[in-house]
């Protein structure tokens, strides 16, 4: 009984040796199948004449040796040994080539994706011109006293209805620059108190438009110079409180507030704070809402129309200045957009109660007209207020 029992142990190890033979055949096959391969594939044939020297030595000791319990095991264990390796091998080899094509799929999408960009982008450029000739035009023509009520009132709506283009226009290459190249930020004094003055007109026009209330608090520091890019800066912040008046339906209020914090009594970031009693967002969407073309739901799409590139452009921006946007929001309760950018004052135009002026200078000093007008706008604080009639 023992006799055939070791006989058996050896003849089915050949028989799962001639498998492993098998399998390792089909495998070197599907192997020079992939390209990629190429000729390192050969490497593949060394295991399988290895197995078949290994098949003829279970077979000579099969037909002609004497072995015992112990080289039968061994023999058998071998086999057990090969086949499980080459179910390993086969399995590991299969991710590998799975991996393999995700990447080639991923950059296919990645090339359509620049390919698409780059369309949109020639014809963003291709309408711009056109569109800037039509908001000239349009310029000119309202300019004309003559012009009938009627027509002033349909060239109105057309530059409205331009000056929208053209900002949807300026998002997308905004964008596409950002994922191609980067913006570039220019690094230039500006008057950051004229900056916010600017934003604030637009946007208390709009408030004014559709009866929203209108709030503003702008921190000493406003009345300063800094470095940066100042039209990059608005343009980022106008996108905020575009949306922050698209989405707030009246009686509603919109507020903006500029503060600073300071390091060693020297300012190191200012702080742009956008809220607004709208509509809000749902806690589960907000770390969506910085993501290209995306929207909470389409009915907002539909009721309160926008193009889902707006925030984008704003992060993308705010990113490139080194800063950061944060937001905060609430279903039904409004939202809070808070943008913190580093940028730096111009150097020698801070002054401590006009400290540093001539003695003959007087009212010519210009940095003692910039703490008395940070001064003026302290006093005002949250009472610099505007009221939609």
């Amino acid at each position: 009984m023992k006799h055939w029992m070791i006989y058996a142990m050896v003849y089915l190890g050949a028989l799962l040796m001639i498998y492993n033979i098998y399998g390792f055949v089909r495998f070197a096959r599907y192997i020079r199948g992939i390209k990629t391969w190429g000729r390192s594939n050969r490497v593949l044939y060394v295991p399988i004449v290895l197995l078949v020297c290994f098949l003829l030595g279970y077979l000579m000791v099969g037909f002609f040796g004497k072995p015992d319990l112990v080289i039968a095991g061994i023999l058998l264990g071998g086999s057990v040994f090969v086949f499980v390796m080459y179910k390993m091998l086969g399995s590991i080899v299969q991710k590998v080539i799975e991996a393999e094509h995700l990447e080639a799929e991923l950059m296919a999408a990645e090339e359509s994706n620049r390919a698409k960009s780059s369309f949109l982008a020639s014809i963003s450029h291709e309408m711009r011109t056109p569109m800037n000739v039509i908001l000239g035009m349009n310029a000119l023509a309202m300019k004309n006293p003559d012009l009938p009520g009627e027509t002033r009132e349909q060239m109105q709506k057309i530059g409205q209805s331009a000056r929208h283009l053209s900002g949807l226009i300026d998002n997308i290459l905004t964008m596409q620059e950002a994922e191609s190249v980067g913006l570039t930020m220019r690094e230039e004094s500006f008057s950051l108190m004229e900056a916010v003055e600017q934003l604030s007109a637009n946007a208390s026009t709009a408030c004014q438009q559709k009866g929203l209330r209108y709030e503003t608090s702008f921190a000493k520091c406003a009345a300063r110079n800094y470095i940066g890019d100042a039209a990059e800066l608005k343009r980022a912040i106008t996108c905020i409180l575009d949306n922050a008046v698209k989405y707030t339906d009246a009686p509603g209020t919109v507020r903006f507030c500029v503060k600073c914090q300071k390091d060693k009594n020297r300012d190191t970031h200012v702080l742009f704070i956008v809220s607004d009693t709208g509509v809000g967002i749902d806690e589960a969407f907000l770390p969506r809402i910085f993501e290209p073309l995306t929207q909470e739901d389409g009915s907002s799409t539909n009721r309160f129309g926008g193009s889902g590139m707006g925030l984008t452009v704003a992060k993308s921006i705010i990113t490139h200045m080194g800063g950061s946007i944060e937001a905060e929001s609430k279903k039904g309760a409004g939202s809070t957009f808070t943008i913190t950018v580093p940028i730096s004052p111009v150097p020698n135009e801070v002054c401590a109660d006009c400290e540093g002026c001539g003695p003959d200078q007087g009212e010519d000093c210009a940095t003692c007209r910039i703490c008395k007008l940070g001064q003026a706008l302290a006093e005002e604080g949250p009472g610099a207020v505007w009221e939609a009639a």
